[in-house]
């Protein structure tokens, strides 16, 4: 992880993102980081690794106090020489403990960062993914910029039920409370279909495909074999 958190962080967009999100109070620990390897299974004979990185933010919780409270992810594609960023941001209630609602932020070719997509918790449970994914901003997205990330639909339950039993029971969250912990695990099936409303809009919008996922909170969609394109126009080359 040191030598991805080294090349991450001399790249501007993630700077970019760094800077916006620690500036509103977010506390970012890169120790805390999940990467995933990834392969495009679209290229016989020819994996192509790709590593998709979650990088979390770190909340103290005061119970007492607050009402909710924001929790950041800063999600960063690295596929040989290029590599992209996107940032989700949701809003956690405290009582009763839910995830209220939900933001997609992206960078624009100023590196600045801007809000692509926002939905509630009433939403989410309401739309099925593909009419989630046409009210996703379209930001312009080039096919020649793809980085195909290799994730097929059934590997993002796998990926966000794992990271957030992980983020959720590290040594910097001891304090925080049992009930807060399960019930964030609880919240996997509407991450999930945020998370993939997500990849079908970068999808269609690229490479005028389709796909449904095989997750319960979809409704009357087939499981396809189909791997997930993310595809943005902040990519660069990614220094050797």
């Amino acid at each position: 992880m040191e030598i991805i958190k080294t090349q991450l962080e001399s790249k501007q967009e993630f700077q970019s993102l760094l800077k916006r999100f620690e500036g509103e109070g977010s506390e970012f620990i890169f120790s805390r980081s999940k990467a995933f390897m990834t392969f495009d299974n679209t290229v016989e004979n020819n994996p192509n690794p790709s590593l998709f990185c979650i990088i979390p933010s770190l909340v103290p919780l005061d119970l007492d106090r607050d009402e909710n409270h924001k929790a950041i992810g800063i999600i960063a594609f690295i596929n040989n020489d290029r590599y992209a960023f996107l940032a989700t941001e949701v809003l956690v209630n405290h009582k009763p403990f839910v995830i209220s609602n939900y933001k997609l932020h992206y960078l624009t070719k100023e590196n600045e960062v801007d809000l692509m997509f926002e939905v509630n918790r009433d939403e989410l449970e309401q739309y099925d993914i593909k009419e989630l994914s046409e009210r996703i901003k379209d930001i312009g997205l080039k096919e020649e910029n793809n980085i195909n990330a290799g994730i097929v639909p059934e590997d993002f339950n796998f990926i966000i039920y794992n990271s957030l039993s992980e983020f959720l029971n590290d040594k910097y969250t001891e304090g925080y409370p049992r009930n807060y912990k399960e019930s964030m695990l609880l919240e996997t099936s509407l991450v999930e279909k945020f998370s993939l409303a997500i990849a079908t809009k970068t999808q269609t919008s690229a490479i005028k495909a389709s796909w449904c996922c095989s997750c319960t909170c979809c409704n009357g969609c087939t499981t396809t074999s189909t791997s997930f394109t993310l595809s943005l126009s902040t990519v660069a080359e990614i220094e050797k």
